[in-house]
């Protein structure tokens, strides 16, 4: 009976440690991905690129931004070549 509960306690843990991680700006963001500043908002503008809309401001979660990079490359063509 153990199992489940511990199963079930590592993924409450995973999913605060998720929550309790800060959010980037576009300036984190862009250095992150070496990329201008203009680039990443164009990206949110046209490409998608998830972010939190804080009133003016734009945060991103990194996780998300990771699963965004990766869901382009994924449709780039890149793996279909090899």
């Amino acid at each position: 009976m153990s199992g489940p509960v511990g199963i079930q306690a590592t993924e409450s843990s995973n999913a605060a440690a998720e929550l309790a991680q800060p959010l980037l700006t576009i300036r984190e963001v862009a250095a992150f991905l070496k990329v201008n500043e203009r680039t990443v908002r164009r990206w949110v503008v046209q490409e998608g690129l998830p972010c939190i809309h804080l009133g003016t401001r734009l945060r991103f979660s990194q996780r998300n931004v990771l699963r965004w990079v990766s869901a382009r490359e994924e449709g780039s063509g890149i793996a279909e070549t090899s």
